[in-house]
């Protein structure tokens, strides 16, 4: 017997047995797609026969060669067939969809889930977003699009949601007073559930099904705020990229421990449990080594963590008047530095240590030792004595000394001190310089 006498054979039995279960009679039979002949004409198999048939289909479905379909016999006359829609011949395979064709949801979920809040959506929406035109595709997870309240809803109140959002027409969201209009981006969005915050967190209560709030003004904004969408990763249309959040980890292809790009505050805390923040908290921006964003803890406590970046003071008054929770960086007494904290020690403040740090006067240390720079001082010479000032208010009496001297002879060779004798007063500092010199340069430094 060859393959296709055994085939053959199987359809025979098959189709009998439906006979016997009467499944041939009524309005509903099983068909498998032979060709597809036009769009909206197939020729199939039905009910298991080997025979072939051209049936009408549905122009609005796409049929393939080899398809499962179901053939409606109309009022039961098989001389009268239609081909509805497509079936599936594994449960895994059964699914929800619910769509329309060009703007609105298709959600996707369990069979068991029959909602359009779905766990999965995508969403197909425009309008007017800041005065700006905008058209938009959006992949939702735990979340929906609601065409009639115009709002983005939670499935899930309890769980964070996420949207992938591609945008064809308008700008980035929440830049539209920048006067850009076409800097199109795809986007990472999340939104926090309830479960983001603790029992006793108020904000927990404020979390509802719609995706962000009214503003002081009475106006709906639904990004870049605590219960709206926020940024997690975005591509704009200049090749450029933003994060959100502290920053980038990078795992080095399994080199460990992680390096970390990161931007955000210290949160190591204080070994003086009386210490409050605003007496030792900054902002730091750079690499972490062996750090966690924050600097509140490590991949590998037995081993060393690192920082390398800027350092800042936080400006605890940003709102005009005393904020303990701001995250606004001062940007005056920016320090470079490099600190580290030993191993097995905890992550609190006082066991980062300084290794080397330079601050905007360009004063730089080296494990708290000063390094000195050189800085020439013009001198007027007057006889054998000779006087300089300081060259501004960083320099005084209580930090300056004279590293050497260079002194201009009157037949106009040159002179080298290592040391001389001065006096340092509050505006400069003036000592005896000896005889034969017309000018002078002072090469002064800090301690």
């Amino acid at each position: 017997m060859t393959n296709e006498d055994f085939i053959k054979a199987v359809r025979q039995i098959v189709q009998l047995e439906l006979k016997e279960m009467k499944l041939l009679n009524g309005h509903w039979h099983l068909g498998t797609v032979n060709k597809v002949k036009t769009k909206t004409l197939l020729s199939i198999n039905i009910d298991g026969s080997s025979q072939t048939q051209d049936v009408p289909c549905n122009p609005d479905v796409i049929f393939n060669d080899g398809d499962l379909v179901y053939v409606v016999y109309v009022n039961g006359d098989s001389k009268s067939k239609f081909v509805p829609y497509k079936r599936f011949a594994d449960k895994n395979y059964e699914t929800m969809v619910l769509a329309n064709k060009v703007l609105g949801n298709l959600a996707i979920g369990s069979k068991e889930d029959f909602t359009k809040n779905a766990p999965f959506n995508f969403t197909v929406i425009e309008g007017i977003r800041g005065g700006v035109e905008y058209s938009e595709l959006w992949i939702l997870i735990n979340a929906h699009y609601d065409f009639e309240a115009k709002r983005f809803k939670r499935k899930n109140i309890n769980y964070n949601s996420f949207g992938l959002q591609f945008q064809n027409k308008g700008t980035y969201p929440g830049e539209e007073n920048y006067g850009d209009y076409t800097n199109q981006s795809i986007g990472i969005w999340r939104t926090s559930g309830r479960n983001q915050y603790s029992q006793n967190d108020p904000t927990r209560n404020l979390v509802g099904e719609e995706i962000g709030a009214f503003d002081g003004n009475g106006k709906w904004q639904e990004f870049g705020i605590m219960l709206g969408w926020n940024n997690t990763f975005m591509f704009d249309s200049y090749g450029g990229t933003t994060v959100g959040g502290a920053g980038f980890e990078i795992d080095g292809n399994g080199t460990s421990p992680y390096k970390r790009v990161s931007l955000g505050k210290f949160n190591g805390g204080s070994l003086d449990s009386n210490k409050k923040y605003e007496e030792y908290g900054y902002a730091y921006n750079g690499d972490l080594w062996n750090s966690f964003h924050g600097m509140f803890g490590s991949d590998q406590g037995n081993r060393n963590s690192s920082f390398f970046g800027q350092i800042c003071p936080i400006d605890f008054y940003d709102t005009g008047q005393f904020n303990p929770y701001s995250n606004q960086a001062s940007m005056d007494n920016l320090r470079l530095a490099w600190i580290v904290k030993p191993k097995n020690l905890g992550h609190q403040i006082e066991n980062w240590k300084d290794i080397m740090s330079v601050d905007m006067d360009g004063n730089m240390k080296l494990k708290e030792r000063t390094v000195s720079a050189t800085l020439v001082a013009n001198a007027t010479v007057n006889g054998t004595d000779f006087n300089f000032n300081y060259p501004d208010s960083t320099w005084n009496k209580s930090n300056t000394f004279i590293a050497g001297v260079i002194g201009v002879q009157s037949n106009g060779s040159l002179k080298q001190f290592g040391a001389i004798n001065a006096t340092f007063t509050d505006f400069g500092a003036y000592g005896y310089l000896g005889e034969g010199f017309v000018s002078a340069k002072i090469l002064i430094s800090k301690y």
